[in-house]
Protein backbone atom coordinates (compact mmCIF):
# COMPACT_ATOMS: atom_id res chain seq x y z
CA UNK A 1 0.00 0.00 0.00
CA UNK A 2 1.42 3.36 -1.02
CA UNK A 3 2.01 6.06 1.62
CA UNK A 4 -0.35 9.05 1.47
CA UNK A 5 0.67 12.51 2.70
CA UNK A 6 -1.69 14.28 5.09
CA UNK A 7 -2.64 17.03 2.63
CA UNK A 8 -4.02 14.42 0.21
CA UNK A 9 -6.21 12.48 2.63
CA UNK A 10 -9.46 14.18 1.53
CA UNK A 11 -9.04 12.59 -1.91
CA UNK A 12 -9.14 9.16 -0.28
CA UNK A 13 -12.30 9.48 1.85
CA UNK A 14 -13.82 6.06 2.45
CA UNK A 15 -10.62 4.20 1.60
CA UNK A 16 -8.00 2.47 3.71
CA UNK A 17 -4.69 4.32 3.53
CA UNK A 18 -1.20 4.27 5.01
CA UNK A 19 0.40 7.37 6.48
CA UNK A 20 3.75 7.78 8.20
CA UNK A 21 5.26 10.55 10.26
CA UNK A 22 6.06 11.68 13.77
CA UNK A 23 3.82 11.57 16.83
CA UNK A 24 3.06 15.25 17.26
CA UNK A 25 0.58 14.99 20.10
CA UNK A 26 -1.69 12.51 21.90
CA UNK A 27 -5.00 13.48 23.48
CA UNK A 28 -6.18 10.73 25.81
CA UNK A 29 -9.84 10.98 26.76
CA UNK A 30 -11.97 8.52 28.70
CA UNK A 31 -13.46 6.60 25.77
CA UNK A 32 -11.28 7.68 22.85
CA UNK A 33 -7.71 8.70 22.11
CA UNK A 34 -6.58 11.07 19.39
CA UNK A 35 -3.17 10.65 17.83
CA UNK A 36 -1.92 13.61 15.81
CA UNK A 37 0.67 12.54 13.25
CA UNK A 38 2.90 15.13 11.56
CA UNK A 39 4.41 14.47 8.14
CA UNK A 40 6.13 16.59 5.48
CA UNK A 41 2.78 18.03 4.32
CA UNK A 42 1.01 18.75 7.62
CA UNK A 43 -1.01 16.93 10.26
CA UNK A 44 -3.41 13.98 10.33
CA UNK A 45 -5.78 13.08 13.14
CA UNK A 46 -6.14 9.40 14.05
CA UNK A 47 -9.09 8.28 16.20
CA UNK A 48 -8.35 5.31 18.45
CA UNK A 49 -11.17 3.46 20.21
CA UNK A 50 -9.79 -0.10 20.35
CA UNK A 51 -8.33 -0.73 23.84
CA UNK A 52 -5.31 -2.66 22.52
CA UNK A 53 -4.37 0.07 20.03
CA UNK A 54 -5.01 2.71 22.67
CA UNK A 55 -2.48 1.02 24.98
CA UNK A 56 0.09 1.16 22.16
CA UNK A 57 -0.64 4.85 21.54
CA UNK A 58 -0.35 5.69 25.25
CA UNK A 59 3.14 4.16 25.27
CA UNK A 60 4.40 6.25 22.34
CA UNK A 61 6.45 9.30 23.29
CA UNK A 62 6.14 12.44 21.18
CA UNK A 63 8.40 12.51 18.10
CA UNK A 64 8.29 8.72 17.68
CA UNK A 65 8.22 7.78 14.00
CA UNK A 66 5.06 5.76 13.26
CA UNK A 67 3.15 4.16 10.43
CA UNK A 68 -0.63 4.22 10.63
CA UNK A 69 -3.06 2.26 8.46
CA UNK A 70 -6.69 3.30 8.79
CA UNK A 71 -9.87 4.33 7.02
CA UNK A 72 -10.25 7.96 5.97
CA UNK A 73 -13.55 9.41 7.24
CA UNK A 74 -14.90 12.92 6.66
CA UNK A 75 -15.37 14.91 9.86
CA UNK A 76 -15.90 18.67 9.80
CA UNK A 77 -14.49 19.03 13.31
CA UNK A 78 -11.19 17.29 12.47
CA UNK A 79 -8.26 19.63 11.75
CA UNK A 80 -8.12 18.81 8.02
CA UNK A 81 -11.79 17.87 7.60
CA UNK A 82 -10.92 14.16 7.63
CA UNK A 83 -9.55 11.69 10.14
CA UNK A 84 -8.36 8.09 10.20
CA UNK A 85 -10.46 5.53 12.07
CA UNK A 86 -9.98 1.84 12.97
CA UNK A 87 -6.20 2.27 12.86
CA UNK A 88 -3.26 0.00 13.29
CA UNK A 89 -0.27 1.89 14.63
CA UNK A 90 3.28 0.63 14.21
CA UNK A 91 6.35 2.40 15.59
CA UNK A 92 9.09 2.65 12.97
CA UNK A 93 11.83 4.02 15.15
CA UNK A 94 12.76 5.72 18.39
CA UNK A 95 11.72 9.30 19.15
CA UNK A 96 13.57 11.93 17.13
CA UNK A 97 16.02 13.92 19.22
CA UNK A 98 16.14 17.64 18.44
Amino acid sequence: MQRILSDRLTRHTGRTVRIAGWVHRRRLLKSVAFLIVRDAAGFAQVVVTDPAVRAEVEALPEETVVEVVGTVVANDTAPAGVELTDPTVRPLGPPAVP
